[in-house]
């Protein structure tokens, strides 16, 4: 049997480690402990004779918030400490596998920092999982080509929010008019996402489309960032602010209430939001990079533009508006992403664990 350790072993906002490891539950071939906190789980690691310890996975998912700080000095000391761990556990025979969910970490505090994290968890995993092949091809042109990479898809979020409503329901419960076009962007507010250039990009619409609205809503995780916003927000009719954390059931209804989600990033790996809003069958706009072709075509499942270029963020959601047939790309999305069925990752990701143990 494969004794399986997550890090982290949950997510409070995401049901991706939830999705991933619960069709594993009940095989004879793998166990996996998402013991909490952590920290049990790897002392138990460390403190066990090695002839006692079972064939052992680590699987390396999100790590930055064990590793970034503001202070340099503190980043450096947290960074030297996570990769002494890892090359202990390795030397007591555990294997490594990390899932590259991002490439380096959204913002860092000292990206050499980080780089240098990133690099050694390549060099230490004996396994990488990359989501797509433009991934992997980026992953091993910046850090080198792992032992071991496979590439398995990032699942569909298809009713993990829960059912979704009629628009006209979803609308009247978020007290929003019936009658406008609603761009959405949901989800954590942070910079990389680019959520000023979707403010600047939509105020360009509203001499001409006054009944539009731009809803941003999410959870502010950066220090004067929601400011900025609100600052953009009160100068532009029809963009409405709801800050705060977004239970399942809103998510639902705000994926419902929307014509289209809006996906203004900067720059991207992989983006599990993307993902959700198509597997609430609603079109998309986002940035033009090969993961996301990977999903999302032109006119057919939603809409691109160049990372970063708010002229063509405007242009993009332009077209979306004027698109005759938007319930139909809705359907061509969640249709896309209907696919990457949980049951099938699991298989291929257990099979990674069956090679390296």
């Amino acid at each position: 049997m494969i004794r399986v350790y997550p890090i982290p072993p949950v997510l409070r906002d995401n049901p991706y480690l939830d999705l991933l490891y619960t069709p594993m539950a009940g095989r004879p071939e793998v166990e996996v402990r998402r013991t909490r906190p952590l920290r049990r789980s790897l002392l138990a690691l460390l403190t066990t004779p090695a002839p006692h310890l079972p064939s052992t996975v680590v699987h390396l998912h999100f790590f930055d918030e064990i590793c970034q700080r503001p202070s340099r000095a503190e980043t450096a000391i947290r960074t030297a400490a996570f990769i002494a761990l890892l090359r202990l556990l390795r030397r007591r025979g555990v294997r490594l596998v990390w899932s590259a969910h991002n490439l380096m970490p959204h913002e860092p505090y000292h990206p050499d920092l980080a780089e240098r994290l990133y690099r050694r968890i390549v060099a230490l995993s004996h396994a990488v999982i990359a989501f797509s092949p433009p991934v992997a091809d980026d992953l091993a042109a910046r850090y080198g080509q792992p032992r071991h990479l496979a590439i398995i898809p990032h699942g569909h979020y298809i009713g993990q929010r829960g059912p979704k409503p009629a628009q006209a329901e979803a609308r009247a419960r978020l007290h929003l008019p019936a009658a406008a076009f609603i761009y959405l962007c949901l989800g954590a507010w942070r910079p990389y996402k680019g959520l000023e250039d979707a403010i600047a990009a939509f105020a360009q619409l509203t001499d001409d489309s006054p009944s539009s609205i731009l809803i941003i809503a999410g959870q502010p995780k950066v220090p004067g960032y929601a400011a900025l916003l609100q600052a953009m927000a009160d100068q532009v009719p029809g963009v409405r602010l709801i800050p705060g954390w977004v239970p399942d059931e809103a998510m639902a209804s705000y994926w419902a209430a929307a014509d289209v989600a809006v996906f203004a990033y900067r720059r991207l790996t992989n983006s599990g939001a993307l993902i959700e809003a198509m597997s609430y069958g609603l079109p998309v706009i986002a940035p033009d990079v090969p993961a996301v072709r990977e999903l999302v075509r032109e006119g057919e499942t939603g809409f691109l533009f160049a990372p970063g270029n708010i002229a063509g963020l405007h242009a993009a959601m332009e077209r979306a508006q004027a698109h005759p047939a938007l319930a139909t790309l809705g359907q061509a999305a969640l249709d896309c992403v209907r696919q990457f069925n949980w049951e099938a990752i699991a298989s291929q990701t257990l099979e990674v664990y069956q090679a390296v143990a």
